[in-house]
């Protein structure tokens, strides 16, 4: 069976921060296990807003230590694929390092020194 790649484009939440401590981050937001995805960059900004809006009006956390930064909405692409099927998943590769196994590596050690 074959499958149509699809790849959406949508806006999301980038959240941005700064300090000595972690330096420069940046990551899309995600909630309840899913990143925060929007149809136009109205709703995204509204919900930054609700959701993030304390943050224009704290100067305490904008600065050292916590070097917030406003949510930004963004542009994202999303590509969704089917997985592999359970039986494809499953198959195991062969081992192709030079390393002995673990047990072999065990019962050859005597523990006297040389």
């Amino acid at each position: 069976m074959s499958f149509h790649q699809v790849t959406p484009e949508r806006w999301s939440v980038l959240w941005r921060s700064k300090n000595s401590l972690d330096g420069d981050r940046s990551f899309i937001m995600w909630e309840n296990c899913s990143p925060l995805l929007f149809q136009t960059r109205d709703e995204a900004r509204r919900y930054i807003r609700s959701h993030w809006g304390y943050i224009a009006k704290r100067r305490d956390l904008r600065r050292e230590p916590h070097g917030w930064f406003m949510p930004k909405p963004i542009k994202v692409r999303v590509i969704l694929s089917p997985l592999p099927s359970p039986e494809e998943s499953m198959s195991v590769a062969p081992d192709t390092s030079d390393e002995p196994p673990l047990e072999t590596a065990k019962a050859g050690a005597t523990g006297d020194p040389a």
